[in-house]
């Protein structure tokens, strides 16, 4: 947990961080409260309803409008919520406070071996949202997407009944269901869809019907008749003779060796004359037109700016 963050804040963040603990009554930072005070018992949250996420988050200066909780199921925090990205929500009462604080952590959904984010948000009885903040880079504002996930995951909590029950099984096992740990694996082993959806969808039989030789016909002339020709009309009779590679293929000029190639060792032992006699026969058994000239030229032009 960022239990050092309100002494990292600067002079003004932390005034406005100790303008929210005022509002709260807390003497101290959410994130200085012994690990042991936190616990895992929905039954101890007040009963926020979504009235009072959706006022909250309008109310508040953020990213949220009345637009966007309209919608709210495409919101990134309710999709942090769903995607299960996050994690177990404890709750605390301070003996000083009449505010109830939870706190989370809320993975990022992109960056999964980074440090999570750390949202607290301190409700009333009624459960009405006083103050919220997160350790996130839009946390010293009132509200951010991570707030907004917590929010959301205790209000479905709310919602399904879970808070109304003593601390069973079934809640807390509820509150500590989340994506603990994300195995890479190839994107064909992935399952993209639900279960039950792809079941679904392999129940619906997809009537098809057979077309007609003229009907076939007629779609292919059509097809013909377009100005660029599509290339499907390749693997048919009577019309993959438009698609007959037409221009003619010619092979690269035979050039002369290169002259490394015409070393032999026992040209040293040559007197000046044989040497001479030599290299007269090597030239004149080269022939070039102005054809190999051009290709040598062309594929040596930029030879000299090379690094290797």
């Amino acid at each position: 947990m960022a239990y050092n963050y309100f002494d990292k804040l600067d002079s003004v963040a932390q005034g406005r961080y100790s303008t929210k603990l005022v509002l709260i009554n807390s003497d101290e930072c959410p994130y200085k409260f012994p690990a042991g005070v936190w616990k895992n018992n929905p039954s101890w949250w007040p009963d926020l309803q979504f009235g009072d996420v959706y006022s909250y988050l309008i109310d508040s200066p953020g990213i949220f409008t009345r637009a966007s909780m309209k919608s709210y199921k495409s919101l990134d925090g309710h999709n942090y919520f769903k995607s299960g990205w996050v994690q177990t929500v404890y709750s605390y009462k301070p003996s000083t406070s009449a505010y109830t604080i939870l706190k989370v952590d809320v993975r990022p959904s992109q960056r999964l071996n980074e440090e999570p984010h750390h949202p607290w948000v301190a409700l009333s009885g009624d459960g009405s949202v006083a103050v919220a903040h997160c350790n996130c880079m839009a946390g010293l504002a009132e509200s951010c997407s991570h707030i907004a996930a917590l929010l959301f995951k205790v209000e479905a909590a709310v919602r399904l009944g879970y808070t109304t029950k003593l601390c069973t099984e079934l809640p807390c096992k509820w509150n500590a269901d989340f994506v603990k740990k994300v195995q890479p694996a190839l994107v064909k082993d992935i399952q993209f869809y639900k279960t039950s959806c792809v079941n679904k969808a392999k129940k619906v039989k997809v009537g098809h019907l057979s077309s007609t030789q003229q009907e076939q016909q007629t779609l292919l002339q059509t097809l013909h008749a377009c100005n660029s020709k599509p290339v499907v009309l390749s693997t048919f009779d009577n019309f993959s003779d438009k698609f007959h590679w037409q221009n003619t293929v010619t092979s690269d000029p035979i050039v002369p060796q290169c002259l490394r190639s015409l070393y032999k060792a026992e040209y040293a032992d040559f007197t000046k004359n044989d040497l001479t006699r030599k290299c007269s026969e090597i030239n004149d058994s080269y022939s070039m037109n102005k054809e190999t000239i051009k290709y040598i030229y062309d594929v040596t032009q930029k030879q000299s700016s090379s690094l290797t």
